[in-house]
């Protein structure tokens, strides 16, 4: 049941960010939608992605 709590915080946490995005014109958009990076939060990895 703790991994269920632990994916709704991140999904929280993470629509909260995207919609920050859009509201502040940040632009980070791509990065917060992009695969590689996403993978590389999960895992906690320090990952360079070129872009």
């Amino acid at each position: 049941m703790d991994k269920v709590y632990e994916y709704r915080h991140f999904e929280n946490m993470y629509i909260i960010l995207l919609h920050q995005d859009y509201n502040q014109k940040i632009n980070d958009y791509k990065k917060l939608t992009d695969y590689r990076v996403m993978r590389a939060v999960l895992r906690d990895n320090n990952v360079r992605i070129k872009e």
